[in-house]
């Protein structure tokens, strides 16, 4: 029988021994003396975690429970960074949580060789866990849609068109409204539309719309970001009007989580603050 150690301290040393196995966040059942360990991809944990989690048994007398959910979040974005050069999403993924697979269909300004798509779908298997079947199309294959005769393409066209031609250039949106008879196009932040700003008045002259960008953050967005890329203890906290985002962290933030956080402040405008 292990006697336990305070909580606090036995979550920083299972944080500190697990985080580079794309740990997630670390919770704590008291009534039963479990850490209870959220990994973004549980699915491809290494045979090596079965060594390694009876001794933080021994030295801090909690014992563990993996939760097996895979962090859909954090599977999107690893899908998006392992697509190739010039292929970008048309749609949100169609997740298929019985069969760990996902499908996703893409543009290609070319067409990736067969043995590209294979290797990216190995690597793409060993780190998450998951499968993936892609669909792609080429930039001739989207076609301009047709205006109405008032000089405007019908309105749910233009919405599917901006999104489809955004995402294609490399940005994420998160929905597109009609406002006073413009659309709005919402980015995870207003500074993340910044580099968007040629393509987002050439889709005004295609699409017969003015379109403005949403002023508002989005703040769910924006925490799963941040979540994904440093676990964190609670909710962060926004201040959009100094464009930050406080964390709590059990301990300090090593050099490379730190260069994913200035990159993150480069793509949003928001700076993570412990």
């Amino acid at each position: 029988m292990f006697s336990l150690l305070e909580q606090n301290k036995t979550r920083e040393i299972y944080i500190a021994a697990l985080k580079k196995y794309d740990l997630n966040k670390a919770g704590m059942n008291t009534e039963t003396g479990e850490v209870l360990i959220y990994f973004n991809f549980p699915q491809a944990l290494p045979k090596e975690i079965n060594s390694l989690l009876p001794g933080l048994l021994k030295q801090t007398g909690w014992t563990w429970r993996i939760n097996q959910e895979t962090n859909l979040e954090a599977l999107k974005l690893k899908l998006a960074e392992i697509l190739p050069e010039g292929v970008s999403l048309l749609k949100e993924p169609s997740i298929q949580r019985g069969e760990n697979k996902v499908k996703i269909k893409v543009m290609s300004a070319g067409e990736p060789e067969q043995r590209e798509w294979q290797k990216i779908m190995v690597d793409f298997n060993n780190v998450t866990g998951w499968r993936f079947e892609v669909q792609t199309e080429t930039p001739a294959a989207i076609k301009g849609m047709p205006k109405t005769t008032g000089g405007k393409m019908e309105i749910n066209t233009a919405f599917n068109y901006i999104k489809n031609r955004l995402k294609a250039e490399g940005a994420e949106i998160y929905k597109t409204s009609l406002v006073e008879g413009s659309i709005r196009v919402q980015f995870v932040t207003p500074q993340a539309a910044e580099p968007y700003k040629k393509a987002l008045n050439k889709l005004e002259k295609e699409t017969g719309y003015a379109i403005s960008v949403h002023p508002e953050p989005n703040a769910s967005a924006l925490f799963q970001k941040v979540s994904s890329i440093v676990p964190v203890k609670k909710n962060p906290s926004l201040f959009k009007d100094r464009r930050e985002i406080k964390i709590v962290v059990d301990g300090p933030i090593d050099e490379e989580t730190k260069h994913k956080l200035e990159r993150f402040f480069t793509e949003t405008g928001y700076k993570v603050l412990e």
